[in-house]
């Protein structure tokens, strides 16, 4: 009986045992496995922080809005398991885009070898702000703008021009031959020099009501020269003429501050920091993503590395944008170059970029140049809006721009036989140029030559503009030296008062990010 009391206890106890091992077990398993969650947890949350710190940095800035740029997933591995991150851009609109990231935590199930692993997801959706489509314009881009000083004559109007638009030379101004100032305003620095008879600012019948400010003094003929400059017939001897007439006369200039804007070519040009040469699309860091014919080549740095810097010039030879046998198209996320030689359609839209020298050569009719905004455009933009119309596009050369026996227009009068001078609005369509280097295709000291053409945009200079050759321009010259007006230069242009966010004078704006939603 004792031994069955003695089987009975030792019964009772094992099982006791058993149990308080299964239990001790079970809890062993159960606190190894919830460590394991929280790791789990944890590596999930520091892969959201890899991919927010990704979009965060200021050097992706450029990448915000590519679907493709976070995509691919990405793996880090740390002490205790993995995380595997990645993103996806997501938006109903170009205008309205967020980034939904995702980050999964992955480590070794505790419980044993056949067990499979803890793996936890954690999302994060990240706001980005889109960056302005235009910017108020600056002053400069109402004007003829001449910036060099220091000689007798800083620019020089002669031929038969009956200048109609703003003007503003920095120093001194010459006119000659059948040369002359027929609207305003007109800003001079220097002096003023009519060397004929036919010279003159404004006329007895019609003087110019815009303002006139002529610092310096001003000669007509071989009459002396009157210091300061005074209109008719405020001149204080009789005998001195100046042949300006103009009913809003000053001597003072300091009623406009214009200077030059700053141009952001590239990093390694002043003032040093990131410019359209890195960040322009299209352009050398960002090709074409949609192609058709035979685009322009962007820059000749090899790819898989990084160049040392803006090159200018670096592609040889010269690009026709406008080849009248042959279209092509490139197209990137932000940006647009594509031609047309059936329809004679040149699409522009964004900043692009091209390392080279460009021509504009096709005399089988106007060429219309348009963009290609990929939202809805209001019927009146404001710089202000977040839906307004893209206001134009800007083209940077590293070369030189050549237009030759063409006719380049915003807008094409309702005959299709040249521009409409009247109905083109450079706030709503304008297609602006600027040129870094000088010669080669255009003579020495000049960046962009205008021969026998004309071209309804804005053209923008490192050196020399020169459109004194039977040409015309509507729309803002502006040279870092000197610009050369064209024979027929007689039409004025609109205000502008909005310009394209690549304007010279604007540096790169991209999307932004804004404070992140967990989620």
């Amino acid at each position: 009986m004792a031994l069955v009391i003695a089987m009975g206890v030792l019964l009772v106890i094992s099982a006791s045992l058993t149990a308080v091992i299964y239990f001790s077990s079970a809890n062993a398993r159960s606190s190894n496995y919830s460590k394991g969650d929280r790791s789990a947890v944890a590596l999930a949350e520091a892969g959201l922080n890899n991919a927010l710190a990704a979009v965060m940095d200021n050097d992706n800035d450029a990448n915000l809005d590519d679907p493709a740029w976070l995509t691919a997933p990405r793996t880090t591995t740390y002490p205790g398991g993995s995380v595997r991150w990645s993103g996806e851009l997501l938006g109903e609109t170009s205008r309205t885009l967020y980034w939904r990231l995702t980050s999964t935590g992955t480590v070794a199930n505790p419980t044993g070898p056949g067990s499979a692993a803890i793996r936890r997801t954690l999302t994060m959706r990240v706001p980005l702000k889109a960056p302005p489509e235009v910017r108020e314009a600056l002053e400069i881009w109402n004007w003829i703008y001449n910036h060099q000083t220091g000689n007798a004559c800083d620019m020089t109007i002669d031929q038969s021009v009956a200048l109609q638009s703003p003007l503003f030379v920095r120093g001194s101004l010459c006119l000659r031959s059948t040369a002359t100032i027929a609207n305003g305003p007109l800003v001079v620095g220097g002096n003023l020099t009519l060397s004929q008879p036919q010279n003159a600012v404004g006329s007895i019948a019609a003087p110019v009501t815009n303002k006139v400010r002529i610092a310096g003094w001003c000669q007509y003929k071989n009459f002396a020269a009157v210091n300061l400059c005074a209109p008719e017939p405020k001149v204080p001897l009789s005998s001195n003429h100046t042949n300006v007439f103009a009913q809003n006369f000053s001597n003072d200039p300091s009623d406009y501050n214009i200077t030059l804007p700053p141009v952001y070519w590239s990093q390694t040009v002043p003032p040093y920091q990131i410019g359209w040469y890195e960040k322009a699309s299209p352009g050398p860091y960002f090709p074409c993503r949609t192609v058709s014919g035979t685009p322009p080549v962007f820059d000749t740095k090899t790819a898989g590395g990084l160049p040392d810097g803006f090159t200018p010039n670096s592609v040889p030879g010269t690009f026709n944008l406008t080849p009248p046998s042959a279209s092509y198209t490139c197209i990137t996320r932000r940006g647009q170059l594509s031609w047309d030689n059936i329809t004679r359609t040149l699409t522009v839209r964004g900043t692009i970029f091209i390392d080279g020298s460009a021509t504009i050569q096709n005399n089988t009719g106007p060429i219309r140049y348009v963009q290609q905004p990929d939202i809805a455009c209001t019927t009146t933009p404001d710089p202000n809006a977040d839906d307004v119309c893209s206001s134009g596009a800007v083209l940077y050369l590293g070369g030189t721009l050549l237009i030759k026996n063409s006719v380049v227009c915003g807008k094409v009068n309702a005959a299709g036989t040249g521009c409409d001078y009247t109905g083109w609005n450079p706030n709503v369509n304008l297609f602006v140029v600027a040129a870094y280097s000088n010669g080669g295709q255009c003579t020495t000291g000049v960046s962009v030559c205008v021969v026998s053409s004309t071209f309804q945009g804005a053209l923008y200079g490192k050196a020399a503009i020169d459109a004194s050759t039977t040409s015309q321009t509507q729309g803002p010259l502006v040279s870092e030296t000197e610009v050369r007006v064209g024979q027929t230069n007689g039409v004025d242009f609109p205000d502008i008062t909005i310009t394209p966010v690549g304007m010279p004078g604007f540096g790169p704006e991209f999307y932004t990010p804004e404070d992140p939603i967990f989620g």
